[in-house]
């Protein structure tokens, strides 16, 4: 088989997958729940407003100690919307525990908008790829989108599903993607428009194993929470997770830099302006989602911008706020 069938084959296969999989991904984000309580963080300590506006201190969920946005919503994602949870909670000295039925986490509308947008950067790559079969930039652009794709169909949903793998699958399919998208972009980075130095490419070794590093500790360490869930394990989860947000921002700083280095470098008119084009999309479009949605998430628990305007869904919502 010659390189460019392989291709070709290798994207056929990617999108079959995803395809197999987007019946359950969907049902896993419609169904994925959130307390019907707002909370937000405070102090290493999570606060909860109940319904008569009272703030107290949210200590555990599910029978899971949680001091951080991103552990409610881990544990939540063991149950779906309608489900009934124990929510242990501390006012002053007094400690109680109260049940509450989950709600959902997205609209029906963001879930479809998501699928939309995943299915544009499907056919812009599968485009591209179709155009351009032989040329290798044409192949990493075509992962990078079905990278994105995959990321925005396969996001955290209900860990609630019939059989059980098919929902770890997704998840998997999602840590994948989280790892490798950052990396094919500075591949990308490094052939097109033009070609950088073959000593410098050698920076995509490390870049590449990295990115396998985190997809196996991301999702070895949710599947040691999903069999057995506990506070330890959470902890450990989200950790695993934060660091693989850190390695976003890297891998976007140093295409950015490429681009940058290619635009010195360029000696061509029509080289130059697609190295401005691409760096001004870089620039609005994943450094502007790292810097206000990634890195303060991994500081903080939340964005500076909320899940609902990354989407582009009015109706979504990444945690209840008031």
């Amino acid at each position: 088989m010659s390189l460019t069938g392989f291709r070709i084959l290798a994207g056929i296969l990617i999108q079959a997958v995803l395809i197999l999989n987007i019946f359950t991904s969907t049902s896993q984000l419609l169904r994925k729940a959130t307390p019907p309580f707002g909370f937000y963080p405070s102090n290493d300590k999570i606060l909860a407003v109940l319904e008569d506006s009272s703030r107290v201190t949210l200590s555990a969920a599910g029978g899971i100690k949680v001091s951080e946005l991103e552990s409610v919503e881990v544990i939540c994602d063991l149950y779906e919307a309608g489900d009934i949870v124990k929510f242990d909670f501390l006012d002053r000295s007094r400690t109680f525990t109260r049940e509450f039925q989950l709600t959902r986490f997205y609209s029906t509308f963001h879930v479809f908008t998501q699928l939309a947008i995943a299915a544009i950067f499907i056919l812009v790559g599968s485009f591209v790829l179709y155009k351009q079969p032989k040329e290798v930039a044409a192949f990493i652009f075509y992962l990078c989108c079905t990278g994105v794709a995959a990321i925005l169909m396969m996001t955290w949903g209900t860990a609630k599903t019939e059989p059980v793998w098919s929902g770890d699958m997704n998840r998997a399919i999602f840590h994948l993607a989280y790892g490798m998208v950052p990396v094919l972009f500075v591949h990308f980075s490094m052939v097109y428009p033009v070609r950088i130095d073959r000593r410098m490419r050698f920076l995509l070794i490390p870049l590449y194993m990295l990115a396998v590093l985190f997809f196996s500790t991301n999702f070895t360490a949710w599947i040691y929470f999903h069999s057995s869930p506990n506070s330890g394990i959470i902890s450990t989860y989200t950790g695993f997770f934060d660091h693989s947000r850190l390695f976003i921002l890297l891998c976007v700083v140093i295409a950015i830099a490429i681009f940058i280095y290619s635009y010195v470098k360029a000696t061509r008119v029509e080289d130059k302006k697609r190295l401005l084009w691409l760096l001004t999309g870089f620039l609005v479009g994943p450094l502007g989602f790292v810097l206000l949605w990634v890195i303060p998430q991994a500081f903080t628990g939340e964005g500076l911008v909320s899940e609902t305007f990354v989407s582009f869904d009015r109706n979504g919502k990444a945690h209840r706020r008031t």
